[in-house]
């Protein structure tokens, strides 16, 4: 039996290059596998862009923050494969503060 595996992955600019990673984790045949992706206040079109290629629904969850980061805006969960997550938060400065969100 195989660990479950969670892929936490900080994500803002570039939105081409970030749909074509996500396709790719999500093509993996792994049996327990959940993708999270935080959007970290993206200028560009990233999340929009995310949101429509991966239809992004707005998950209705209390988010309990592990450590410190910049204010969380939603939690949304992809209709065509429930395993990808994405946290939209405001900008923060740094990757850090995106991989505490997550």
């Amino acid at each position: 039996m195989a660990p479950p595996i969670n892929d936490h992955r900080a994500r803002a600019q570039r939105g081409e290059f970030h749909r074509v990673a996500v396709r790719n984790l999500l093509d993996l045949d792994y049996p327990e596998l959940e993708i999270i992706i935080v959007n970290d206040g993206s200028e560009d079109r990233t999340f929009e862009e995310m949101r429509d290629e991966f239809r992004l629904r707005v998950v209705r969850a209390v988010y309990v923050p592990q450590a410190k980061s910049a204010d969380v805006r939603g939690l949304y969960r992809s209709d065509l494969d429930s395993r990808l997550l994405v946290v939209d938060k405001k900008p923060g400065g740094s990757k850090a503060d995106a991989v505490n969100a997550g």
